[in-house]
């Protein structure tokens, strides 16, 4: 409906939706209609690439980039970090990612603290903080 159509209270209506949702990269179902999710929100997942990853420190991102959820993970990855996701295309899309990367399952506690207001810009990571263990005298190199 054109601008000069409309009643002030659709015209209202129109505004706030522009402001919240992202048309421009929605998403054509099945049925043919359009879906547009919000603004940081996503309509699929997939498996993709971070820079981040590449780090031998950092195992996961999460990021949402043009209403898709991005899962990034990495051959040195925990294979259990798919047990961070509730059942359904994030696992999946988690479990086939850390499988064809050649991720194995580790001996690592996995605890997630859910974001709550996340930036739609921004990324989520889970990073290995413990290091390698403190060398021993034994350890270091003479000299």
């Amino acid at each position: 409906m054109c601008a000069t159509c409309r009643t002030p209270e659709e015209g209202a209506e129109a505004s706030v939706k522009t402001a919240y949702f992202d048309y421009g990269n929605a998403a054509v179902g099945s049925d043919g209609a359009a879906r547009a999710a919000a603004f940081g929100g996503w309509h699929s997942v997939q498996a993709a690439h971070h820079p981040l990853v590449d780090d031998p420190d950092i195992h996961l991102t999460v990021t949402v980039k043009k209403s898709r959820l991005l899962i990034a993970v990495a051959a040195h990855s925990d294979a259990g970090l798919q047990a961070v996701f509730a059942d359904g295309p994030c696992t999946t899309v988690a479990r086939e990612a850390l499988a064809k990367a050649g991720a194995r399952r580790q001996d690592r506690r996995i605890s997630v603290q859910p974001l709550d207001g996340w930036p739609h810009d921004s990324v989520m990571l889970a990073e290995d903080r413990a290091g390698p263990p403190p060398a021993v005298e034994a350890d270091l190199p003479a000299g």
